[in-house]
């Protein structure tokens, strides 16, 4: 099973809690291993091997690996792949055990499996995350201001958790003021910062992540003003290129988890496509170059 979705999503929080969900089903254990470092950067295979086999009890290696998955049954989450090769050689061909992939991208050199878009929560859901940080009353007494936070966050977990957590601190502040900042998009990232956790700091290792073309790609996009569901026609009016050019390039986008495209069965003319807020924001603000912590857009 892969977990897909923008960074923020919370694929690793819906991983985790599946796991426990179903940890009866495996009586061998769930094993949760982080593919990133604390910093974003992909762990080298051997790293990942030694604390697999730190875990099991085996060497380290693809082929231990793979004969212990298949002499047991658990369930194993890996969490943030940064690629298919990151994963590949993890995956059991056969027997009873479990692995569930978290990645921001859609990795489709893996075949077959079972795939799953992590998507915003709904607003409703996003009202419970922010009152369990400010409290229930505070968001009961301006309800409207509390949605427009939470909308301001992109109904992702990552911001409303953030936002919760300054909000928190900041007892004094109201919601519509904190709204009225968020709906900034010139501050909003500033905003989303508590202590020594800043949304900008997640939001940078998927930027790292992109290719160059891609990263010059996103930056155009949002600094194109194209904030909101948009057609391909307008992305190739914001990219400046033809529609033919358009269609991979915002595919290619896709593929990396910084678009997300509208479900059903639709042309790629016909449907709408969006990038994600919390991503949007970070894009323009790189391609405008607010922040003296700015990543350069390629050209």
């Amino acid at each position: 099973m892969l977990l897909t979705g923008p960074a923020g999503s919370g694929k690793t929080a819906l991983a985790v809690r599946a796991a426990r969900l179903l940890a009866d089903r495996y009586p061998d254990g769930c094993l949760l291993v982080r593919l990133r470092d604390s910093t974003g950067a992909a762990r080298p295979a051997t790293t990942v091997l030694d604390r697999l086999a730190g875990l099991t009890g085996i060497p380290a290696t693809p082929q231990a690996w793979r004969r212990w998955l298949v002499r047991h049954r658990a369930l194993v989450v890996l969490d943030d792949a940064p690629g298919e090769d990151a994963v590949r050689g993890l995956l059991p061909a056969d027997g009873r055990s479990g692995v569930v992939v978290t990645a921001r991208g859609l990795l489709g050199g893996l075949a077959p499996v079972g795939r799953v878009d992590v998507p915003p929560m709904d607003p409703a859901e996003a009202l419970d995350l922010l009152a369990r940080f400010v409290g229930a009353a505070r968001v009961a007494a301006d309800r409207g201001a509390a949605l427009r936070v939470v909308h301001g966050c992109g109904l992702l977990p990552l911001g409303v958790r953030v936002a919760g957590m300054r909000l928190a601190v900041l007892r004094h502040l109201p919601l519509a003021e904190y709204a009225d900042r968020l709906a900034d998009p010139a501050g909003a990232l500033d905003e989303l910062s508590a202590g020594d956790v800043l949304v900008r700091d997640r939001l940078a290792v998927a930027w790292r992540d992109l290719p160059p073309a891609q990263a010059g790609a996103l930056a155009r996009l949002a600094s194109g003003g194209l904030e909101g569901p948009f057609t391909l026609a307008e992305a190739a009016a914001a990219l400046d290129i033809p529609v033919r050019e358009a269609v991979r390039t915002v595919e290619s986008l896709i593929g990396s988890g910084a678009v997300t495209a509208s479900g059903g069965e639709v042309t790629a003319h016909a449907a709408h496509y969006e990038v994600p807020r919390l991503t949007w924001l970070f894009a323009r603000e790189n391609a405008e170059g607010r922040t003296g912590r700015r990543v350069g857009v390629p050209g």
